[in-house]
């Protein structure tokens, strides 16, 4: 799939919106037939997620599969970010399997909190050690 010229994000839509089909080119040749895996940042309402898998569907993927490398979203921000009410959240209340049904996806892959955890830390450990060996 290519974004189109200049693009840098899709904002959230109302699921059927035009907007995607403006943004995002899927190229029919190399999808039809084939398995596809997506992977975005996360999954909050679903309406970008299933916009995008149903433009897939359409280019004649055999599966669509959906990663995202965020733990299921469940609850609202405590800290202020303009994020949406617990009931507008499509993991809300649902396992992996729910939440593949509700945006059309074949399967929905999460990234695990404890691995997130994980990541974060091997990250900060390898950026104090590249700070640590910079000063000379």
């Amino acid at each position: 799939m290519a974004r189109a010229p200049g693009d840098n994000q899709t904002d959230a839509q109302p699921s059927g919106s035009s907007g995607y089909r403006a943004k995002l080119n899927p190229i029919a040749s190399e999808i039809r037939g084939k398995r596809v895996l997506l992977v975005d940042d996360s999954i909050v309402r679903g309406n970008t997620s299933k916009a995008i898998i149903e433009m897939i569907r359409e280019c004649g993927a055999k599966k669509v599969y959906f990663a995202s490398y965020s733990p299921p979203l469940r609850h609202p921000c405590v800290y202020g970010i303009d994020m949406q009410t617990k009931t507008e959240f499509v993991a809300q209340d649902a396992d992996e399997a729910a939440v593949a049904r509700r945006i059309g996806a074949d399967k929905v892959i999460y990234q695990s909190l404890d691995n997130l955890k994980k990541v974060v830390k091997a990250a900060a450990t390898f950026a104090s050690r590249q700070r640590s060996s910079a000063v000379v």
